[in-house]
């Protein structure tokens, strides 16, 4: 017979972290919502919205205006999963995003997931590639009144909603040759 209560707990705890990852986020929407609102204002030619916190970078373009001919509704270019932005003007007034949407980084992070038992852990994201990324960590389960260790390896995905911004949901394999799935929060 199956033990519930490392369940539950687990159940309990996940609940938590997504409450507090959700609290956590800022409140102010309507600034954010004006900012990051994807319609050309008037006078601009090209609108580019950086969100850090979903990590995407937004292009808005006004199409060339022919004479005669309606004009068609701007175009809007998304790329998700972006980290390290540089926008420059050239010289000639020509602008130019740069950014990246692979490579190395160090994010520290707290996990709290199931394996055989409910178990608490803290990881790093070592790799991503947009909204993916490879992580490896330490996890502890506690059997009674002692706890054991375990080391992790595995991936992670980046939830899509800006409440979620710095949760992700993970599955890894530890050394214990078990799996080990549940969110993460990065720190």
């Amino acid at each position: 017979m199956l033990n519930d209560k490392p369940l539950i707990f687990t159940a309990i705890g996940l609940a938590i972290v997504l409450v507090l990852g959700t609290v956590m986020v800022r409140c102010d929407h309507k600034k954010v919502q004006e900012i990051t609102n994807v319609t050309l204002q008037p006078k601009e030619k090209e609108a580019i919205i950086v969100d850090t916190e979903q990590r995407t970078v937004t292009t808005v373009n006004q199409p060339v205006k022919s004479s005669g001919r309606l004009v068609p509704l701007p175009v809007v270019t998304v790329e998700k999963g972006v980290r390290d932005v540089r926008i420059s003007v050239g010289d000639n007034g020509k602008v130019n995003v740069s950014y990246r949407t692979k490579g190395f980084c160090f994010e520290p992070g707290v996990a709290l997931g199931e394996a055989d038992t409910a178990r608490l852990g803290l990881d790093a994201q070592l790799g991503f590639y947009k909204q993916w990324g490879a992580l490896a960590g330490v996890s502890a389960h506690f059997d009674s009144v002692h706890s054991k260790l375990s080391l992790y390896a595995g991936v992670s995905y980046l939830l899509p909603w800006k409440v979620t911004s710095n949760t992700s949901v993970f599955v890894s394999y530890d050394t214990r040759k078990q799996i080990f799935f549940g969110v993460r929060v990065k720190l």
